[in-house]
């Protein structure tokens, strides 16, 4: 296997730490790119990360910790930590399930980041100690990035949740730390969404604005054109992106030729209220409609 780049584990927990030894000396360390451990235990990390030393040109690590065990933090014993060796060719760390890592630790283990995907995670924030910048910072919920140091600009910034009205200074607080230059955001019409015009005075580097608006049909044209466009209008991103995906408990065919007007103008109602705007609508994703059972 020595030409293999990309190794993954579907249930590291019961394997055995020990199990990575073989790396040590193999032709394989220094070639692999991608290696993903899923269900590990956080109380393997160390060792883990102690094992995979040989992988000199590893970019992509993704560790998942086991679902039941998120109340067993990572290890953050100074004795242990502090030797924990550093991995500078990685690139990319993706991290779910975890519970109380340092920001401090991870900088100094993967001092070189650039890419951060993190989901049901927290993490201990330190005041000074974090990555001068990342090109792309990714949370499943806002609350994993609540605490995110101020003094790290990222690139790119997604945060997968729904931005309601109720959470919108927690999120605009963290857009004022990072500063992003491109922003993936999550609407949901039937939720009182954040007024878009914040965005102008929190995030002053913004160019490409990438929403994604869950909508159901039958308000679908109001919402749109009555407060998206209005609300799109008030920000100056320059470059816009805008994901529908749509609930409906109709197929396409059945759909009003009304309805589809709708989707077609969207562009050009756009481009009319923002006509320094490059608008791209690049997916329009209409699915069944899940009720609750």
């Amino acid at each position: 296997m020595d030409g293999l780049h990309t190794l993954e584990f579907q249930d590291f927990q019961y394997m055995g730490w020990s199990r990575l030894g073989f790396f040590r000396g193999s032709k394989m360390a220094g070639r692999l790119r991608t290696l993903v451990l899923h269900n590990i235990d956080w109380c393997q990390v160390e060792d883990v990360l102690e094992d995979i030393v040989a992988m000199d040109n590893l970019q992509t690590l993704e560790m998942k910790g086991v679902l039941d065990r998120f109340s067993e933090p990572w290890p953050e014993k100074s004795s242990c930590t502090q030797s924990l060796p550093s991995h500078p060719s990685l690139k990319t760390l993706r991290l779910s399930n975890c519970k109380g890592a340092h920001v401090s630790t991870l900088v100094r283990v993967f001092p070189n980041l650039r890419e951060f995907t993190t989901s049901i995670c927290s993490f201990v924030p330190d005041a000074t100690d974090c990555w001068p910048a990342l090109d792309h910072l990714c949370a499943l919920h806002l609350s994993e990035l609540a605490d995110w140091p101020n003094n790290c600009q990222v690139h790119s910034l997604t945060v997968r949740e729904t931005v309601s009205q109720k959470s919108s200074y927690k999120y605009l607080e963290l857009l004022r730390r990072t500063s992003p230059v491109r922003l993936s955001m999550y609407m949901d019409t039937n939720k009182d969404c954040l007024s878009l015009g914040e965005l102008e005075r929190c995030v002053p580097r913004l160019r490409v604005l990438e929403l994604s608006v869950i909508a159901e049909p039958h308000d679908l044209k109001v919402w749109l054109f009555d407060r998206l466009v209005p609300m799109l209008s008030l920000i100056g991103a320059p470059y816009l992106e805008i994901r529908l995906d749509i609930e409906s408990d109709t197929e396409l065919s059945q759909r009003t030729a009304e309805e589809v007007e709708c989707l077609r103008e969207l562009p050009l109602q756009i481009a009319r209220n923002i006509p320094s705007a490059k608008v791209a609508l690049h997916t329009i994703l209409i699915q069944p409609l899940v009720y609750p059972q």
